[in-house]
């Protein structure tokens, strides 16, 4: 039977198609690569013969492997993020760690200034106290030179009262004894409520001054102006029996006296007192070696 009895089907012409393309693709040069033409072709061909399930596998593995590829950059974009936060995080460690140590830093330099202010505390206070007894030394010393410039002062303005120039009137073994004592104001101001007592004694041995107890019998004196003078007369003394032997050195007269005052710039009783003793060989009345004195 030849071809044109008995017509081919469709699916035959198909079948001898596929070969033809088969047997051309066989028969091509293996060396020469195909073109784009021909793969496309050939996927084509593939994937009208797959069946639906395996393109439905195909079109999940290419989801799969995009999810893959965008977790991978959504990893990838984590991991960039953990990396650089924890540089920042060693960058913010080591800030800590400086302002830590800056903190230690302030709170150690407190300290010392705490420390210090105790210092400078305590030793202001020592100053404080230097000072103080500084000016109490100085209140002191103050007080001690207006003292004693006071009393300086007094003592140049006061009443000075001591013994003149003292004189026998009359001395023999006819009349009675006379001698004139004269008290001197040789201070500034007057010399008032003065009173004055003078007394005698023989004695059959020299003495030093008067003894210890004597009493005397004072009188009310007249007050001295500066450089005034008060006589103390003595006029009534016996001794015309005991002239030879206070001539001759058998017998010794002694004369003591006080005068008492107390000057305008006190209430303080001044005393000035004397003893003198009859000197046989010049004729005259002399110091006792004590009993002189003017405070």
């Amino acid at each position: 039977m030849n071809s044109q009895d008995h017509p081919p089907d469709e699916a035959g012409a198909t079948r001898d198609q596929a070969a033809t393309v088969v047997s051309e693709t066989r028969n091509a040069n293996p060396g020469q690569p195909a073109t784009a033409q021909q793969l496309e072709q050939t996927e084509t061909r593939i994937e009208e013969r797959m069946s639906g399930f395996e393109r439905s596998m195909i079109r999940l593995t290419r989801a799969g492997v995009i999810i893959a590829i965008v977790t991978g950059f959504i990893f990838a974009g984590q991991l960039y993020e953990m990396i650089s936060g924890g540089t920042q995080t060693a960058k913010l460690i080591k800030y800590a760690s400086t302002q830590a140590k800056a903190a230690s830093d302030i709170a150690q330099a407190s300290d010392d200034f705490t420390d210090s202010a105790y210092w400078l505390e305590e030793h202001m206070q020592d100053a404080a106290n230097a000072m103080q007894d500084s000016v109490d030394t100085a209140d002191r010393n103050t007080k001690t030179t207006i003292h004693n410039a006071q009393t300086a002062f007094r003592d140049e303005q006061r009443a000075w009262v001591g013994i003149g120039q003292y004189t026998i009137d009359h001395f023999d073994n006819k009349d009675a004894f006379r001698l004139r004592i004269p008290w001197v104001n040789s201070g500034k101001t007057p010399a008032v409520d003065t009173e004055t007592g003078v007394a005698y004694t023989f004695q059959p041995s020299p003495m030093t001054g008067p003894t210890p107890g004597h009493k005397y019998v004072f009188e009310k004196a007249s007050a001295l102006a500066p450089q005034g003078i008060y006589v103390t007369n003595i006029t009534n003394l016996a001794v015309p029996g005991r002239f030879d032997a206070i001539t001759n050195g058998t017998l010794w007269m002694y004369f003591f006296g006080q005068f008492r005052y107390r000057d305008v710039h006190s209430r303080k009783i001044h005393t000035t007192t004397f003893c003198l003793l009859y000197d046989r060989i010049n004729k005259q009345m002399v110091f006792c070696e004590s009993g002189n004195d003017m405070d």
